[in-house]
């Protein structure tokens, strides 16, 4: 997935990203792990919804990012509070665009 995303073909990036996360919620993996997974690919679908200038789907993408976030413990509370931030920031520039 990564892969696809570097070679700048984002909307093939997203739609492996989005049936990623169909397999996030299939698999019975750990809770933390699943939402930590969820936080990563829902942050590289907004990254990839931005390359394509797809700010609203971006900004959609960033605030289930923050959800999935605040619902993992894999992650310290000081990590949280980092990331989040960033991610709230990216969310409002794209939102101004």
């Amino acid at each position: 997935m990564r892969r696809i995303f570097f070679l700048f073909r984002y909307d093939a990036a997203v739609e492996n990203f989005e049936c990623a996360l169909e397999h996030c919620e299939e698999d019975g993996a750990d809770e933390d792990d699943e939402e930590t997974a969820r936080f990563r690919v829902h942050h590289r679908l907004a990254q990839c919804h931005a390359k394509t200038k797809n700010f609203s789907r971006a900004v959609e993408a960033l605030e289930e990012s923050v959800r999935c976030l605040a619902d993992t413990a894999a992650v310290s509370a000081k990590a949280k509070e980092a990331f989040t931030k960033l991610l709230v920031q990216c969310a409002d520039k794209f939102r101004s665009v």
